[in-house]
């Protein structure tokens, strides 16, 4: 069985391009959090020693954002007029093989685990246990239709067109400074007396709060408008969060169709914000420039970093593609950091020139 994911696995012991691990989890706290349900499945780690207990992986397909699949655009767009580009915007995946009921040989999972171009991870890390599949397939598919969600909005707010969001508190964890103060169902209407309209609203009042400081939310409960006022807390990496989920419902002016139903996750993002973003506009920013890339996107345009990138690299390649943009310090075999984006047509965003043959290291 072949399954195409987005988001990849690492090798134990590869090169630190391939750190970080598949993303079954979607929310995190504070004004990243979009979607409900979201907890993610982090299957059991255990140690196989039979090879029918791994599973394969390497360079997927790549798909062009601006292309066509099966003679239909790869991305429709409805509601806005769309133009033609020269170059191409290709999303990269990662190609898993499961030995399923033809167990590998322990020739070919050793090959794996040393191949550049490939690598071998346990079974139950790509497909869960056979209690989790169901959940873990259901999470990749909600991954990949979030993110093409965000994608928008996020293509959206960068070409000056805000999006009208309702944002409505999902939880509340008993250990936050929200809890006792925010409840399940609020609908967050304004920030310390400012109005919030739209998701990059929600996310500019956050930026402009230092950890510690406090924060007077006002919600709409049972049809009452109720100030609440409480401290945000740090996230880990020195920006205040409320410390609650949120599940933002988009108004969005245009619709997007996308004609792939084989990949799963949310790291194709980046590149869908940056097809629709050249669709929308009719400069050719492109120019004829063959580029493949990846990187998850939030609805406020942050980029983040995925796994595989060594993999998708390789895809990139063989697809021709020159230019590779993902989030910031992957490249450099670091874990990345969250790029904020989408600034128009890789101005800002981090970029490497691939070389001109595959036997160069990508390291």
């Amino acid at each position: 069985m072949i399954v195409l994911v987005s988001d990849d696995l690492v090798t134990p012991g590869a090169p630190n391009d391939l750190e970080e691990p598949l993303r079954r989890a979607g929310r995190s706290q504070g004004v990243r959090a979009v979607r409900r349900g979201s907890r993610g499945v982090h299957p059991h780690r255990g140690a196989h020693g039979d090879a029918a207990a791994f599973a394969i992986g390497g360079p997927g397909p790549t798909f062009d954002t601006l292309g066509e699949k099966d003679g239909k655009p790869l991305v429709s767009i409805d509601g806005a007029p769309t133009y033609d580009s020269s170059g191409e915007l290709r999303l990269t995946t990662v190609s898993v093989a499961d030995a399923g009921g033809t167990p590998f040989t322990m020739g070919r999972v050793l090959s794996a685990w040393f191949s550049q171009k490939e690598y071998t991870v346990p079974r139950e890390l790509v497909f869960g246990t056979p209690e989790e599949q169901d959940a873990v397939n259901e999470q990749s598919r909600t991954d990949w239709i979030t993110s093409q969600e965000s994608a928008t909005v996020a293509a959206l707010e960068e070409l000056g067109h805000p999006v009208p969001a309702e944002i409505t508190v999902a939880e509340v964890p008993d250990d936050s400074n929200a809890a006792g103060h925010l409840q399940e169902n609020d609908i967050i209407v304004a920030i310390d007396g400012t109005d919030i309209e739209t998701y990059e609203d929600l996310s500019t009042a956050m930026g402009a709060k230092s950890p510690g400081d406090p924060i007077t939310v006002t919600v709409v409960r049972k049809g009452a408008r109720v100030d609440e006022t409480f401290d945000t807390t740090d996230d880990g990496d020195g920006n205040a969060i409320m410390g609650i989920y949120v599940d933002p419902t988009f108004d969005l002016p245009i619709d997007v169709t996308v004609a792939i139903d084989k990949v799963g996750g949310p790291s194709a993002g980046l590149m869908f914000s940056l097809g629709i973003m050249d669709k929308l506009t009719p400069e050719d920013e492109l120019d004829g420039a063959k580029v493949a890339g990846t990187g998850t996107i939030s609805a406020a345009g942050d980029v983040g970093p995925i796994g595989g990138i060594r993999m998708k690299m390789w895809g990139a390649l063989d697809a021709g593609s020159r230019y590779f943009p993902c989030a910031r310090g992957e490249l450099q075999g670091g874990q990345g950091q969250h790029s904020r984006g989408p600034e128009r047509f890789l101005s800002r965003y981090p970029r490497r020139r691939l070389p001109s043959h595959h036997g160069d290291r990508q390291g």
